[in-house]
């Protein structure tokens, strides 16, 4: 925001000030109170200035039960009775003496005396800890007991400038912009709206019928909320953004989650399935987020300023939103207004609300969409309770504390999605069987549910999504009931005898995601993939019970559960169709024999990526992205040798053991090894198993002492590897040993070393690189040659073209003889390097020389006319 940097300081002057213990930060709606709230806390937490940060989000309607809850909750404070206010002020009080702790009340409309006490929040000041409260009534100014007042002022005409100009993206300003600007007094969420909702519309000049809407726009912030909703460019997204409504105002909330009730409840025209249809959703969100008509609290959750939220309700109250037939109510109208008035309701969400008791037979005849959610206090829903509810579609009571479902669930004909999550109390399903119209059905987390009424699931022709994760369900029903069934959730099921139950995949056709994690299920489902439709599946079942010789294809989507110590993950590349499988140690190769059918079926093309799930982010430059990752630029060199044409096949190791990949080495283009343990050699993996191996990345391995050994005699004609790519080996003494036969590794090009400080010899005077074109060593202190001086360089490398060294400064010499193609030559920091293997004759090209000035003065030269075959420039970037 333009000009908030004052604010900003102002505020965290006060919140390190230690003769301060509570800041009130006061003003009217829309100065920008809770923006500059959110900066300040932001630059604390980056500070590290407290032990604990609370950001407790309240609204006008929010009680001292609700936000004594809320507190609870941010501080991951367990309850079993959260209808016990004493219990619960006691656990905050115990949790926050002691520490010293910063909390923002954002919003706050206390009534009561001492509120910090009422709350269970100990006095700030006797440990060093900070109270911020944004609040618009002075009321607040008495109640909480503050040392500081900041009252809010307007922006001035410059900051004004600044913000509508950051907001609609423009530097250029045109007459209607001006208007907005000074006709705004400086009123920072006046400017945001306008700016919002005109930065897809702005021209060089505007048209007469937007000037005068504008104008009437500019009369107050609920003015401009109403204009920048009539801004939106269509009907859907309008609905979407009053379908907000249905959360309460003092809560913010998750992307996905917002996006999954739109296409649960239906806002959506492509159905809630559909990869267009979250697309879509996605779009919406991310424009109404353009538009400023919602904002971010943090990278994943989204909410409705006060102000928009008041117009939006305010217009419902007087008829609707331009067309719309319904009307919201949130919980923070009460719980008997809202059942006196329920006929002209369509949506009725209660979500969070403190209430024990509903009525018992409410006159709901329009209702399609009713929310309980997070009504903790609820244990029983009135036995009559959805008697006139015959057209209601969309039913959540996630979050509850009920046991069962009334007898009047039963006639909910035309409910389409009945959300039961986290009804820990719940312990049976029942009254279902006459819902045919249900297309999804969630009751995972009911962590008490252990039966299914008989009869349940007789005809449910349209059910869509079924999830009874971490349930205690024993038995479940033939599959055959459900004939559209896309997605069934199981995870975490344990007490379910998969024996007993009658679970045929193959009896789902259109099933496109199964989780059977963390269930009593052994044995792999070869059958899985005949349908076809198959994108997600994770299961709980050891490497060992799979039989890779009858697995005829490894569907994309698959997933084993981290759970047993094996994890993989299978995708498709859309673009390269190469297969992207993820798995966390490879116990999940052990079986994978070099003869599987899945290398001509699924393994053509592919990239095995092994890590274990704890070392994944911290190793995030290596993440699936493409093929390409394993090449960046960030590393050295890479621009100057190209990859082996046609490589498609990588494996590339984190963090564990190699052991067990005999099958899958003998298939892969490229190996990369990082940290991997127990490994002293390359020659460990057996070299007859490396044979398509054509690039090889080595880095930290740290108990790697050599690269190949005297195994090398017999297997150098085997070997296929280009390129070479060593770093980091701390123990790494030499790169070939043993190897005491002449031996020529023909097929070698690249070969680049880096950061390997005890390496003392390279090469072996017995090899020989006839195809070398490019050699890189940098950063290697104790390394005194390359070769002996007595291995000319015209039989080691007859085809280097490309020498780099950098930083070696025992490094004595190259090679005798000389490099009959050398082109590029690089030096930097090699003090004790005298000579050049570089020679004159008629076939040598001229050679370029790149490094510092004395040290190319002080080389010797056995012709002194080699140096007009030589270009020598000084050293720049290596």
């Amino acid at each position: 925001m333009a000009g908030g940097e004052r604010r900003i300081q102002h505020l965290m002057e006060e919140v390190t000030n230690p003769d301060v213990g509570t800041v009130v930060v006061y003003g009217i709606s829309g100065l920008g109170k809770t923006w500059t709230a959110r900066q300040a806390y932001g630059r604390a937490m980056a500070s590290c200035l407290f032990d604990v940060f609370l950001w407790i989000s309240l609204s006008a309607t929010c009680t001292t039960v609700r936000a004594r809850q809320k507190i609870l909750e941010s501080l991951s404070i367990a309850v079993e009775d959260y209808g016990d206010e004493e219990r619960i002020t006691e656990k905050i009080h115990s949790f926050l003496s002691g520490r010293r702790f910063l909390l923002v009340l954002d919003d706050a409309w206390f009534t009561e005396d001492r509120m910090l006490a009422t709350l269970g929040v100990p006095t700030p000041r006797h440990n060093a800890s900070k109270v911020v409260v944004t609040t618009r009534t002075r009321r607040a100014l008495t109640v909480m007991e503050p040392d500081v007042v900041i009252e809010q002022s307007s922006l001035s005409i410059k900051e004004s400038w600044d913000l509508f100009c950051q907001i609609s993206g423009r530097s250029i300003v045109n007459s209607l912009e001006r208007m907005v600007v000074e006709a705004s007094h400086g009123m920072p969420l006046l400017i945001v709206l306008m700016a919002g909702a005109l930065k897809d519309s702005l021209s060089d000049s505007a048209n007469e019928e937007l000037t005068v809407k504008v104008s009437s726009a500019l009369q107050d912030d609920l003015a401009a909320a109403r204009f920048a909703y009539s801004m939106l460019p269509d009907d859907e997204v309008k609905h979407c953004l009053v379908y907000c409504l249905l959360f309460p105002g003092d809560m913010a909330v998750r992307d996905d989650e917002l996006i999954q009730y739109w296409l649960m409840d239906g806002m959506i025209a492509e159905g809630f399935l559909s990869a267009a249809a979250t697309d879509k959703a996605k779009k919406i969100l991310q424009l109404l987020l353009h538009r400023r008509l919602l904002y971010r609290e943090d990278d994943d959750h989204v909410r409705m300023h006060d102000t928009v939220r008041e117009d939006l309700m305010n217009t419902g109250r007087q008829g609707g939103h331009h067309g719309y037939s319904y009307s919201c109510a949130a919980y923070s109208e009460g719980p008997t207004s809202i059942w006196f008035a329920v006929e002209r309701y369509s949506r009725i969400s209660l979500m969070n609300c403190i209430i024990e008791r509903l009525p018992q037979i409410p006159q709901c005849f329009f209702l399609s969409t009713l929310i309980l959610r997070g009504i903790r206090c609820l244990k029983v829903l009135p036995n009559s309770f959805f008697d006139n509810m015959q057209i209601l579609r969309f039913l959540d009571i996630s979050f509850t504390a009920i046991r069962n479902l009334p007898y009047s669930v039963s006639k909910l004909v035309d409910l389409h999605c009945l959300l039961l999550k986290g009804c820990q109390h719940l312990e049976e399903l029942q009254h279902i069987g006459s819902l045919q119209k249900l297309e999804v059905l969630d009751a995972s987390g009911c962590s008490a549910l252990r039966t299914i009424a008989p009869g349940s699931f007789t005809v449910k022709n349209m059910l869509r999504v079924l999830d009874l994760s971490r349930t205690s369900i024993e038995f479940f029903p033939s599959c055959s009931r459900f004939p559209e069934l896309r997605c069934l959730f199981l995870g975490g099921c344990r007490r379910l005898n998969f024996q007993e139950s009658v679970l045929h995949i193959g009896d789902l056709p259109k099933l496109m995601e199964l989780d059977v994690s963390g269930t009593a299920l052994s044995e792999f489902p070869y059958g899985i993939t005949k349908t076809g439709h198959l994108q997600n599946l994770k299961l709980c079942t050891e490497s060992n019970a799979v039989d890779w010789m009858v697995m005829q294809w490894l569907q994309p989507g698959l997933t084993w559960d981290e759970h047993t110590g094996v994890y993989a993950s299978v995708k498709t590349g859309v673009e390269d169709n190469r297969t992207y499988l993820c798995v966390r140690n490879t116990s999940f190769f052990q079986s994978l024999d070099k003869d599987s059918p899945l290398w001509d079926n699924c393994f053509l093309r592919f990239h095995f990526r092994v890590c274990p799930s704890e070392e994944a982010n911290r190793d995030g430059e290596f993440g699936f992205q493409n093929e390409n990752f394993v090449f960046r630029e960030t590393y050295f060199g890479t621009k100057y040798c190209s990859r082996p044409p046609n490589a498609c096949r990588f494996l590339e190791i984190h963090h564990v053991r190699p052991w067990g990949i005999g099958g899958v080495l003998n298939h892969a283009d490229v190996v990369f090894l990082n940290d991997v343990k127990l490994v002293k050699q390359l020659s460990d993996f057996g070299l007859q198993s490396l044979g398509a191996m054509r690039e090889c990345w080595i880095q930290r391995c740290d108990q790697m002492e050599t690269i190949f050994t005297a195994e090398l005699e017999d297997a150098s004609q085997v070997l296929s590897l280009e390129k070479l790519w060593i770093s980091n080996l701390e123990k790494l003494s030499f790169l070939f040993a043993g190897v005491e036969r002449e031996t020529n590794f023909t097929s070698l090009k690249h070969i680049h070393i880096d950061c390997c400080p005890n390496l003392v010899g390279l090469f072996c005077s017995t090899l020989r690189f006839q195809n070398l074109e490019t050699l890189q060593i940098r950063f290697c202190d104790e390394l005194e040659s390359v070769y002996d001086h007595s291995v000319h360089g015209e039989e080691a490398f007859p085809r280097l073209h490309t020498l780099r060294l950098w930083e070696l400064p025992e490094l004595k010499s190259v090679c005798g003889g000389i490099l009959p193609c050398i082109k590029y030559v690089k030096v930097k920091e090699c003090p004790k390097l005298k000579a050049l293997p570089v020679g004159v004759n008629d076939m040598t090209p001229i050679a370029i020389i790149r490094g510092e000035r004395q040290w190319w003065n002080n080389l010797t030269w056995e012709d002194e006319r080699i140096k007009s075959h030589l270009l020598f420039r000084r050293w720049g970037r290596f």
